[in-house]
């Protein structure tokens, strides 16, 4: 019975309490274990010393029958609970962040009807412009009651899952709003693998389920697709998300949770950066030169500058990106909002919120 080969294990941060902090990535286990330095050597031996074997396998990070208890609790689970609220994201409690969220939409978006949008999945207050503009510019084209009759299809960047797999869970996503309802097509479902692991711990999505609950209530419909890191353009999951996508027509719309750049000493960049410097002029001007590309539906050209220099930009929205241009050849695009985030004192991510349409400009096509 050893240390399932997925526990994840990094330094403690708090010079008070030294040591080896281990944790499970796939939100299987929600425990986090300090391992005092003392100990930390005695984590390779086998079999493991009895003061360890007890609190690792209380935790949930043995391979052995308490974790094949809660994998099959968590396997039967119908929902996936919201992991990622609090300071600097949103809200716990649903009265505070509809209060929150009140506050940030006061003023209404653009109006006109949409097909999609783009918008952030980095932590909603440094993102707020970003996330605001996107979704706003969703509410003014879509009423509530209409959204009723909708079905969102949100393209998450998968942050854990396998490259070249698109994933896929049949639980339904509970936030401090409430419970959303998941929708699985099957022939979608056929070519993804379900990712109910991934979904646990993945906030490209589950930022997105809270601001749509926010705008339509609880209820919505959604299908979650995580889009791992695409290393060719070709993939049979998108030809059939096309031809999905084309018959269900004006019931969807699409929410692609991305963000663009990451640079600086925290992405194993040299350089620091500094957001709105001459540090980022460059990178400003190669996101947008991407930006340029999606707006006019162009994937050929997007996937050639994400190509070039084996992408250094570091974009993981790359994959939703490219997969919802895929499934809709004539979308076009418009950037509502661009920005930097200063996510350490050396190094920065970018993101946008943007919007499509299914033809020129933002109107929808046939």
């Amino acid at each position: 019975m050893g240390i399932r080969p997925e526990i994840d294990a990094f330094p403690s941060n708090d010079p008070q309490q030294p040591g080896l902090v281990l944790h499970d990535p796939t939100g299987i286990s929600t425990a986090m274990l300090l391992i005092p330095p003392g100990l930390v050597p005695a984590l390779a031996e086998d079999p493991l010393p009895p003061e360890l074997a007890g609190p690792l396998s209380e935790a949930g990070f043995l391979d052995d029958d308490n974790f094949a208890r809660m994998f099959d609790a968590f396997a039967r689970a119908e929902t996936l609970p919201a992991r990622h609220g609090g300071p600097g994201n949103y809200p716990t409690d649903g009265v505070a962040l509809r209060q929150l969220f009140d506050t940030w939409f006061a003023e209404a978006g653009p109006a006109g009807p949409l097909h999609a949008i783009a918008s952030p999945h980095a932590s909603p207050e440094p993102a707020r412009g970003s996330y605001v503009s996107a979704y706003a510019a969703l509410a003014a084209s879509l009423t509530k009651a209409e959204a009723q009759e909708k079905t969102f299809v949100v393209l998450g960047t998968s942050h854990q899952g396998a490259r070249d797999r698109f994933g896929m869970t049949r639980k339904r996503f509970a936030t401090p709003v409430g419970e959303s309802r998941t929708r699985v097509p099957e022939k979608l479902a056929a070519l993804a693998a379900m990712e109910d692991p991934c979904f646990a711990v993945e906030h490209s999505i589950e930022f997105q389920v809270v601001f749509l609950q926010y705008l339509y209530g609880p209820e919505i419909e959604i299908v979650p697709i995580l889009c791992g890191p695409l290393t060719a353009p070709g993939h049979p999951f998108l030809q059939e998300l096309g031809e999905w996508s084309a018959k269900e027509g004006d019931r969807l719309r699409w929410v692609l949770g991305v963000d663009m750049a990451h640079k600086g000493p925290r992405y194993g960049d040299r350089e620091a950066r500094r957001a709105y410097t001459d540090s980022m002029a460059e990178i400003e001007a190669r996101d947008r030169e991407r930006i340029a590309a999606l707006a006019a539906g162009d994937r050929a050209a997007f996937w050639s500058q994400v190509r070039e220099r084996n992408d250094d930009l570091n974009w993981c929205g790359t994959a939703p990106f490219y997969s919802y241009l895929a499934a809709h050849p004539g979308a076009r695009g418009e950037l509502l909002t661009y920005e930097h985030w200063q996510i350490d004192p050396r190094s920065v991510v970018t993101f946008a919120g943007m919007t499509f349409g299914k033809g020129t400009g933002n109107r929808l096509g046939p």
